[in-house]
């Protein structure tokens, strides 16, 4: 059910900014000395985006208690602290959420921003990013023609470009992108390689969305390391007789 419906039911106060919803989890946190209740607040816009769902079934079937059953909030794009599982209550705000899981804990802490609004805020939309699949980490392949396999995805927008180097630092080369652009999912690619020479190799991946952003070498910056989108390295042993 999209959240949008509940809360137009609802009859939200113009004066609104913020929806802040409580799970039923409890815990103390590190270095904390009473026990909370997990709690996350969403802007009024995103809320109110058709795409944000209220889900209490899984596959037509009640949503189990491991998913966050029996209702369970659905951010799409965002990262998985956001889809506050459990839910038990929801709440209008007029002013921004203060609670440890906002402004603690899941935020992006940077030194020296430019702009203060970014020193310390919300971790929210996923960043643009690719993973290979297949071969994995350490693996050891054939001299032989095959496919590189993996999955790209952004918070930002569709994945509209994957790029693939073989050699560690050596050339991008393109990925064909398989499937249909569905909104608020990952997006399959391959890549066609023939290694050229037996040894290891250092296999790279990076992505990119339709808003022109691209994975960094190096990703930027934050005190609790969230948001690590850098390009991906995955070291296998190419052989000329495997198995």
């Amino acid at each position: 059910m999209s959240l949008r419906t509940v809360l137009e039911q609802a009859g939200l106060a113009a004066s609104v900014i913020e929806l802040r919803f409580d799970g039923a989890d409890r815990g103390k946190p590190d270095g904390v000395d009473e026990e909370m209740a997990f709690a996350r607040a969403l802007p009024l816009a995103k809320a109110l985006d058709p795409d944000t769902l209220l889900a209490y079934e899984l596959n037509g079937a009640p949503l189990p208690p491991e998913h966050g059953g029996p209702v369970r909030l659905v951010v799409p794009d965002w990262y998985g602290m956001a889809s506050v599982k459990w839910l038990i209550r929801i709440v209008a705000l007029e002013q921004p959420f203060d609670g440890y899981f906002q402004t603690t804990s899941y935020v992006l802490e940077r030194r020296g921003a430019a702009d203060p609004r970014r020193a310390k805020e919300p971790l929210q939309a996923m960043l643009v990013k690719s993973l290979i699949t297949s071969p994995a980490a350490g693996d050891q392949v054939s001299l032989e023609r095959q496919h590189l396999l993996g999955v790209a995805w952004s918070g930002a927008g569709a994945i509209v470009k994957v790029e693939v180097s073989v050699e560690g630092e050596g050339e991008w080369q393109s990925a064909e992108l398989l499937g249909e652009a569905l909104p608020h999912t990952w997006r399959q690619w391959r890549w066609e390689w023939k290694p050229a020479h037996s040894g290891r190799h250092a296999l790279r991946v990076r992505a990119t969305d339709e808003q022109g952003n691209t994975q960094p070498d190096v990703p930027e910056w934050n005190r609790l390391g969230y948001a690590n989108n850098a390009i991906q390295l995955v070291m296998v042993e190419v052989s000329r007789s495997v198995g």
